[in-house]
């Protein structure tokens, strides 16, 4: 009985989800009633008062979600041997996310806590790459994904969205082959 209650709060809290971020498409969260999202969802406002508190938790948790599946998309192929074409796939994988969710992220309080979750994805994930291939320099593989993405991350965070284009453009030039 209780693995029915688990899905079944499962499958409340996937709709709720997914009917925020559908309506976020349209309307901005402040905008946006905890009526509006049972509307969508096709629930009464008990059921949300039984999994959140206030819209912001549903939020929050949105933006996990989304977070968790930038993670899941940074699968590089195993077969690419560059750290710098792996760093600038990376790179781009991220400006593609940030362009897709720029409406969610932008409704979220405080942005910065985002790019701290994504930049510590990002690191993870060089890192990994930079293990895989090891350039064999005198800092540690730590560092140099640490200084990579961070500088990455910042010059993201510091331009529009429709210039992330130039950033990538400007990264190829930058970023030296550590092979």
């Amino acid at each position: 009985m209780k693995e029915k209650e688990d899905l079944r709060i499962r499958k409340t809290r996937a709709t709720l989800l997914k009917s925020l971020e559908y309506i976020l498409k349209n309307k901005s969260f402040e905008k946006i009633t905890i009526t509006d999202i049972c509307k969508q969802a096709k629930i009464n406002r008990s059921t949300f008062y039984e999994h959140y508190i206030e819209k912001e938790d549903l939020l929050k948790d949105l933006i996990k979600e989304s977070i968790k599946d930038l993670e899941n998309h940074l699968v590089l192929s195993k077969e690419t041997t560059s750290v710098k074409e792996n760093y600038l796939k990376i790179m781009q994988l991220v400006c593609t996310y940030l362009e897709e969710n720029n409406t969610l992220l932008a409704s979220f309080p405080n942005l910065e806590d985002v790019y701290k979750e994504i930049e510590r994805i990002v690191e993870k994930k060089y890192y990994e790459i930079l293990e895989r291939n090891d350039p064999k320099l005198k800092i540690s593989n730590k560092e140099i994904a640490t200084f990579y993405v961070a500088g990455g991350i910042q010059l993201i965070k510091e331009n529009e969205l429709d210039h992330l284009k130039e950033v990538l453009t400007e990264l190829k030039k930058l970023v030296p082959d550590l092979n």
